[in-house]
């Protein structure tokens, strides 16, 4: 039977009876087995468009590769800009030197607290509590 003629048959039956009980669970197996069905189709869609995808992304990867120069030889015939000699001589002769290190004394921390603690406070002009 089809879902559609299940559910006709389960609806005049009356609810906590056996013909009901039987009745929903087949009808409850019929709508797993499509959802399972559709659920399957969608995790072999996926898989083929994960697998088209790591081809793309090797594809693209291999002939970017492959269009890029790799060895000495297709290094040598392209032009390489330098630098005069005179240039790199004196560069080298006389390098630049670096900023000078600046030492900072570490912070002594708690000085002037203790400080403040040992000085005597002037006595005020408030009399003594009895």
């Amino acid at each position: 039977m089809s879902v559609l003629q299940l559910a006709e048959l389960l609806v005049p039956l009356q609810k906590d009876t056996v013909a009901y009980i039987v009745l929903s669970h087949e009808l409850n197996l019929k709508i797993a087995k499509c959802q399972a069905k559709a659920t399957s189709q969608a995790g072999w869609i996926s898989a083929a468009a994960t697998i088209i995808g790591a081809f793309v992304t090797f594809a693209l990867g291999y002939f970017i590769g492959t269009s890029q120069p790799k060895g000495p030889s297709e290094l040598a015939s392209k032009p390489a800009v330098t630098a005069p000699t005179s240039q790199l001589n004196t560069a080298i002769a006389n390098p630049t030197p670096l900023a000078p290190v600046v030492q900072i004394e570490p912070l002594k921390l708690g000085s002037s607290v203790d400080n403040n603690a040992k000085k005597e406070r002037p006595p005020s002009n408030a009399s003594p509590r009895p």
